[in-house]
C-alpha cells in the first residue's frame, strides 16, 4: 500500500459530514501517527536488547501496554470502517425504497390522469370517428 492510498483510505474512513475539514484532517493525522508509533514500537521491541534497555530505564511497563496500544490503533480505524460499511448498506436500502416509492407515485399519477381525462378522450374519439 502506498502512502497516498493509505492517506486517502484513512480520510475516507474518518470522513464525517458534521465535522469541519480541519478536524477530519486532525483526526486522520492523529490516527496515522498512532499507527506509525505502534508499528515502530512493536518492531523495536522485537530486539531483546531494546527490551532490556527499557527495563533498565524503568520503562518496562511499556511492554505491558503494547497490546493495548495495538488494539487501540486497530480499533481507531476498524470501528469507523465498520460503521461506514453498515451505513452504506443501510443507505443503499433506503435509496432503493425511495426509488420504489417514487416509481409507484409516478404510476399512480399517470393512472389518475388517465381516469380523469378518459371520458373527455372517449367523447373526442367518438366525435372524430362518428360512432
Amino acid at each position: 500500500i502506498g502512502t497516498r492510498t493509505l492517506c486517502n483510505t484513512v480520510l475516507l474512513i474518518l470522513s464525517c459530514g458534521s465535522l469541519p475539514v480541519g478536524q477530519q484532517a486532525g483526526a486522520a493525522l492523529l490516527g496515522l501517527v498512532n499507527i506509525v508509533g505502534v508499528v515502530t514500537l512493536s518492531s523495536l521491541l522485537l530486539d531483546p536488547i531494546a527490551k532490556l534497555s527499557l527495563y533498565r530505564q524503568g520503562l518496562g511497563f511499556v511492554l505491558g501496554l503494547l497490546p493495548y496500544l495495538q488494539g487501540y490503533a486497530a480499533a481507531f480505524f476498524a470501528i469507523p470502517a465498520i460503521r461506514w460499511f453498515v451505513d452504506s448498506r443501510r443507505n443503499a436500502a433506503i435509496d432503493q425504497r425511495n426509488d420504489n416509492r417514487l416509481e409507484v407515485r409516478l404510476m399512480c399519477g399517470v393512472l389518475l390522469l388517465a381516469c380523469v381525462h378518459l371520458p373527455q378522450y372517449v367523447v373526442m374519439l367518438t366525435e372524430w370517428t362518428g360512432l
